[in-house]
């Protein structure tokens, strides 16, 4: 379908991505009740709990407690109780109250679930992202690979695409009206084929400017920390700091190996991998060409999926911590993977 009227309006509007979509999503369910009801049964599958059809849904309900959390949409039933909560993605990464602070406020309230909504070719690794951030601070149970259950609150993950899909039966199905529904597939459409995201008030202050910079800072600071590390030797001759429209890379030999180290946003962007903007390739010095051989092809081959984009390999990055805590957290990284490489080539 061609560009909706909604989707060509976004660049007029103040909000999100995620807020235009998300208060257009409430508009729609909230405006019929066969909407309404197709809406939480979809999220009654997704968590595979049986769930009364009567909810009213509002946008941006602030917690009450310190973190004043807020959910993009939240569900009240019948009684007027909050039992659900929907957070909207599209390319925004998990906020530090997600979802951990949310799963909190279900079981304070005795809820029913927290849906994560994103594009289809998100899902897998936002729902990695969520899982880790869930280890350590709940026990679960994995009801599917969709939907985990803490405590009798049930966090799950679902796509626009598959919401949008279950609006558009049931209009089918009751002769209703597809035009709203057809404004945010159109727009969810035109965000999800990474269309221009206008700029809005904030964008160009000082602090993005320093943001900015951090990465090839920290890239810089890397690159120094192996060099002062007398386990490994570094070899920069003749190999400089590389700006480029994806990102910024240190060009070095580690060992034996020839290496990448960059900040890379084609890399950054892939849904299908880690979403990390830190990335290092390995690979060999052969007739005066860096190759990526069979040995560095072994080593690759036993590191986890979700930390491989091609030939290149996640480095993740700590949260709230220090310049030295960071850097020190991906030097390991690192030298994880060396020893994986080094191993392979013996």
């Amino acid at each position: 379908m061609g560009i909706s009227l909604l989707a060509q309006l976004y660049p007029y509007f103040k909000g999100s991505q995620e807020d235009v979509a998300t208060t257009s999503l409430q508009f729609i369910i909230s405006s019929n009740d066969t909407f309404s009801s197709a809406f939480v049964k979809h999220l009654s599958e997704v968590w595979c709990v049986p769930i009364e059809k009567t909810f009213k849904f509002e946008c941006q309900v602030t917690g009450k407690g310190e973190e004043k959390e807020r959910p993009d949409m939240s569900g009240f039933d019948s009684h007027g109780d909050e039992k659900i909560l929907c957070e909207s993605k599209f390319f925004a990464t998990l906020t530090k109250n997600q979802p951990n602070t949310y799963i909190k406020r279900l079981i304070k309230n005795k809820g029913i679930g927290l849906i994560f909504i994103c594009p289809i070719n998100r899902k897998i690794s936002l729902w990695n992202e969520v899982n880790e951030r869930i280890k350590g601070n709940f026990t679960f149970t994995e009801i599917s690979e969709s939907c985990i259950d803490i405590d009798g609150v049930r966090v799950g993950i679902t796509s626009w695409t598959d919401i949008i899909i279950k609006l558009e039966e049931a209009a089918h199905k009751n002769n209703l009206n597809l035009m709203d529904v057809g404004q945010l597939k159109g727009f969810c459409e035109q965000i999800e084929s990474e269309a221009f995201e206008p700029f809005i008030d904030g964008d160009f202050g000082i602090d993005n400017a320093i943001k900015y910079e951090r990465h090839a800072v920290l890239m810089d600071y890397i690159l120094d920390s192996l060099r002062a590390d007398n386990d490994i030797s570094i070899d920069t001759t003749g190999l400089k700091a590389t700006p480029q429209k994806t990102g910024y890379t240190r060009y070095f030999k580690m060992n034996d190996f020839c290496i990448s180290l960059s900040m890379n946003t084609r890399n950054w962007k892939n849904l299908n991998s880690c979403i990390t903007p830190y990335w290092i390739r390995f690979c060999k010095l052969i007739n005066n060409k860096w190759i990526f051989d069979e040995d560095c092809k072994k080593a690759i081959s036993v590191v986890p999926s979700e930390l491989v984009d091609g030939e290149y390999l996640a480095l993740k990055a700590p949260l709230y911590v220090s310049l030295d805590e960071v850097s020190n957290s991906m030097k390991k990284q690192i030298k994880e993977y060396l020893a994986l490489f080094e191993e392979a080539a013996r």
